[in-house]
């Protein structure tokens, strides 16, 4: 989940302010770098990571850069990040991941202007409506990916999309039992927030 300082560096962190998850107040685009990257972000989990902080997207990058997939979802649906397309396409080539990189958000322009940006990105569109015949929005968009809500897609829909070369990546749900439902369903990837559960989960299911 990436958002811009106020100086323009890439910030990883969910919502658009840092009131929820730290005891600071304000916008993510109201901070400067120096200033966001020192901010507790652990306490609110638990004073056992208080030494944890708001990361740079660059050093996220340095940790999972081993990882066969990177999905980097830009948060410019709500707030107007000018130029994070650029910022962000331009620092996964300079770290030597943009091929692993999956460029994802709700805010669809945003998507295309990362297509406009490098032809060669993959990119997925985040939804949470029934989108209709989203196999057909996928190829007018020239995208690889849709990244719908779980409760937005059917085996019909899924089967479609991947006829049509588009993967079908959900998001939305912890659930064990949904999440097998979905793996079993056919779903390309599963977006949650306990990735050793979901795996497991897909170990078994693959020997069923």
């Amino acid at each position: 989940d990436v958002h811009l300082s106020a100086d323009g560096v890439p910030i990883v962190i969910h919502d658009e302010t840092v009131n929820r998850t730290t005891q600071e107040r304000g916008r993510v685009a109201e901070f400067l770098l120096r200033e966001i990257t020192k901010i507790d972000a652990g306490t609110y989990y638990s004073s056992d990571f208080s030494h944890e902080k708001i990361p740079s997207l660059k050093e996220v990058l340095e940790v999972v850069s081993g990882m066969k997939v990177i999905n980097i979802e830009l948060k410019n649906n709500r707030e107007n990040y000018p130029g994070i397309e650029q910022k962000v396409i331009k620092l996964t080539k300079e770290m030597g991941v943009f091929s692993k990189i999956i460029f994802s958000s709700f805010n669809h322009y945003s998507m295309i202007k990362v297509k406009e940006i490098s032809p060669d990105a993959k990119i997925g569109v985040l939804y949470k409506a029934w989108l209709f015949e989203p196999w057909k929005y996928g190829k007018r968009m020239g995208i690889n990916n849709i990244h719908p809500h779980y409760r937005a897609v059917n085996k019909d829909i899924i089967n479609k999309c991947k006829d049509h070369g588009i993967s079908v990546n959900v998001y939305g749900t912890n659930d064990k039992d949904r999440i097998e439902h979905l793996i079993r369903s056919g779903v390309d990837m599963i977006i949650c927030d306990f990735p050793a559960e979901a795996l497991e989960i897909r170990r078994r299911v693959s020997v069923t």
